[in-house]
């Protein structure tokens, strides 16, 4: 009777009954598909028809019923598209590609989905609508192993969460650009984005993504091999107290920091953590761990066995040693002759040692000169600029002032057409000459800094290259809100000018990001591009790309430069500096 009244109701319009949406609230998706499954949708119109077949598809897919899911779907997104109803075009579009990913049907499918969200998602301008699209063909990059072309795309849901300030967004992005960046093989650069992410969670003492995060440190550390640092991390998470789900959490936590004991040789660690991971699993599911427990103690013991045999065969090796002591006093006077040789030999290779070491010195007293140098051609190049600069403004300018006041003059004596035509273009071609010296004035004075600053200047440069269409070049920046030492600001200017013209000279990329961030009592800058790389095994000084001369800079600074670059994988350098407390040595 309730089926057949539910019917008649519904027959006339359908606009998500109240007890449909109780039931999808409440999962009970059995009680839905009944529902759904016999309405009469004769008199429905072409919209209701669509919601209805949407509706239906979601219940299906949460029963299983993928293929029946699918058919749903594709018919609901027919009528949407035939009505140019984009929302819900964007929506059930979404729905066909959960759909897909069970299915599992060939990447291309889910490729055209979302090419045209994306392009509802432009139409429309909407921000939310945007990021997904981004999200969702970084996973297809993924899937197809672009794992540089990933980076990229998170990188811009990153661009567009900063520019609406969503903060949490930001924040949870960090860790997709991260992972990206581990499957493209550039862990400093992982490393990277998990710190970023670290300060950020602390500052807004989120407890949970904390501990979260701590355990993807670990997880990675364990890629690396680097076991004690693994365990450090588990630990770090371990010891948060979190606010939601924190048994089931912490079950996961405490598995894989017994894990890691293992690997790491320490059975008996690892031992009591899986002890620990049963008794947290007997609220949660009991008696499943028992065998890997039993398997580590054997081993443990087995390990403690081997140690007391050495100790036993030690004792009677002691017991052997007067039957040995004759052959070794024989042997003794061999050694004897042995030493001798040895000692001149170690004579030799102490000298060798001086000499490496006095020629390290040399070494030394050359870096600090090369240092010395730079600092002298960066600071000449500047006094050269301002001074350039001032004798434009100055003299030329003012001179050029004049000759336009003198020759403003002249105009009332000028009667014909022609001569007022010559007039005219003279003045012109003065107005030009102005404008360009005091263009030239304001290019030669420090650049950009005078005025701009260092952010304004560099998103000025990253706009400059990317007005030529061939390079799109991003600048991302955060906690830069104090003005730093003002020769400082220049070198840091400098190193990403020369940066940013290696990648237009030399990477052949499509897409490079700028992201200057301030922590603690340091300034990283991580420049970053999806060009053809280079072997960064070996940086010679005469590499063509000014890199050698970077790096001394940076050293003269006291900060630290890395190179990450594969050949086809793109390039990063990651530059740390500290600044607060910087000696103005530049």
């Amino acid at each position: 009777m309730f089926l057949l009244l539910t019917s008649n109701v519904w027959s006339q319009s359908y606009t998500k009954s109240d007890a449909v949406k109780q039931l999808l609230a409440d999962k009970d998706f059995s009680s839905a598909y009944d529902i759904l499954i016999h309405m009469d949708s004769l008199n429905f119109n072409d919209k209701e028809k669509a919601f209805l077949k949407f509706d239906f598809a979601k219940v299906c897919l949460a029963l299983d019923k993928h293929e029946l899911a699918y058919s749903n779907a594709l018919q609901a997104k027919s009528i949407f598209s035939s009505i140019n109803d984009l929302e819900s075009l964007f929506d059930i579009n979404k729905l066909l590609l959960d759909v897909l990913g069970v299915l599992q049907k060939p990447t291309t499918a889910k490729q055209a989905i979302v090419a045209e969200n994306c392009s509802i998602a432009n139409l429309l301008n909407d921000v939310e609508k945007q990021i997904y699209c981004y999200g969702k063909k970084a996973l297809i990059a993924i899937d197809q192993k672009n794992f540089q072309e990933a980076v990229l795309l998170f990188q811009s849901i990153d661009q567009l969460a900063r520019r609406e300030n969503k903060k949490d967004l930001v924040i949870k992005n960090l860790s997709n650009i991260g992972v990206a960046h581990y499957l493209n093989g550039n862990y400093d650069s992982t490393f990277h984005y998990y710190k970023q992410k670290e300060e950020l969670l602390k500052k807004n003492n989120d407890i949970d993504e904390l501990a979260y995060l701590y355990n993807n440190f670990g997880q990675l550390y364990n890629q690396l091999e680097d076991y004690p640092n693994a365990i450090n991390h588990f630990n770090k998470a371990l010891e948060l107290e979190l606010t939601k789900e924190s048994k089931s959490t912490r079950l996961i936590f405490i598995e894989n920091i017994a894990t890691s004991y293992a690997n790491n040789g320490d059975f008996e660690e690892a031992s009591k953590s899986y002890a620990e991971l049963n008794t947290l699993r007997d609220e949660l599911e009991p008696n499943q761990l028992m065998s890997v427990i039993q398997e580590l103690e054997t081993k443990y013991q087995t390990a403690e066995k081997e140690k007391n045999l050495l100790i036993s065969e030690t004792k009677s090796q002691k017991r052997l040693s007067t039957i040995y002591f004759i052959t070794t006093a024989a042997i003794a006077l061999l050694l004897l002759s042995g030493l001798f040789y040895n000692n001149q030999r170690k004579r030799k290779l102490l000298a060798q040692k001086e000499h490496e070491l006095e020629k390290r010195r040399a070494d030394a007293v050359l870096k600090n000169q090369e240092l010395a140098t730079i600092d002298a051609m960066i600071s000449g190049q500047e006094k050269e600029r301002k001074k350039l600069a001032e004798e434009l403004h100055d003299h030329l300018g003012s001179s050029l002032t004049t000759v336009k006041l003198y020759f403003e003059n002249l105009k009332s004596n000028v009667k014909d057409k022609q001569g007022l035509e010559v007039y005219y273009r003279t003045e012109k071609i003065l107005d030009d000459t102005y404008e360009t010296i005091r263009s030239m004035s304001h290019t030669r004075n420090n650049g950009v800094l005078a005025s701009k600053g260092l952010i304004p200047s560099v998103e000025s440069l990253a706009y400059k290259i990317s007005s030529s269409g061939e390079l799109h070049v991003n600048v991302i920046h955060h906690g830069l809100d104090k003005k730093l030492e003002s020769s400082l600001e220049l070198v840091i200017f400098r190193t990403v000018q020369e940066l940013l013209s290696n990648v237009v000279k030399h990477a052949k990329a499509t897409e490079c990001f700028v992201n200057l961030t301030s922590y603690e009592d340091n300034l990283n800058i991580m420049v970053e591009d999806n060009g053809i790389g280079f072997n960064a095994t070996h940086l010679i000084e005469n590499d063509g790309m000014g890199l050698h001369s970077i790096e001394k800079r940076i050293e003269h600074l006291e900060g630290s430069f890395e190179i990450d670059s594969h050949l086809g994988r793109g390039t990063t350098i990651n530059i740390d500096i500290p600044y607060y407390d910087q000696p103005t040595n530049s």
